[in-house]
């Protein structure tokens, strides 16, 4: 491992980059390119998050694990870049911005729960349609 990575930060440092990079790709693989309107990015977040047949739930796992690597260095700069760029997502996605919070926070607590064994399958579908439900009601999309 000393031979591609310096030293166990920039292992960590990388192992958080490319956990970064498979969660968007899983979001994006959730899209349905179909979709012509508000809330298309932010309908795909929810798919990925709560679908019982991925693994993306175990990465909102509540953990001393992930609290205990913040202060490598880079870490946190690299979260706050990755919050960046979904905030920059879901801000083009055309639904309110306190709405995305509140749906993209619920759909995190499920994926949760899930990875904690704590939904049944009925309870994370019910769950996803409820919340994909909830960005498609007009009310909640910006006027342009």
């Amino acid at each position: 491992l000393l031979h591609h990575f310096g030293n166990r930060d920039d292992l960590l440092l990388a192992v958080i980059r490319d956990i970064n990079q498979q969660f968007r790709q899983t979001v994006i693989d959730h899209l349905d390119l179909s979709e012509n309107r508000p809330g298309k990015m932010l309908r795909a977040y929810v798919r990925a998050l709560c679908d019982s047949q991925t693994d993306v739930a175990h990465y909102f796992t509540p953990s001393l694990v992930w609290s205990g690597i913040a202060h490598i260095p880079g870490v946190a700069d690299e979260m706050t870049a990755d919050e960046r760029w979904w905030n920059d997502q879901l801000t083009l996605d055309g639904v309110d911005p306190d709405i995305t919070h509140i749906i993209c926070r619920a759909a995190e607590g499920i994926a949760a729960a899930t990875a904690l064994g704590e939904e049944t399958p009925d309870q994370i579908a019910r769950s996803r349609a409820l919340l994909l439900a909830m960005t498609d009601n007009p009310a909640n999309h910006r006027q342009a």
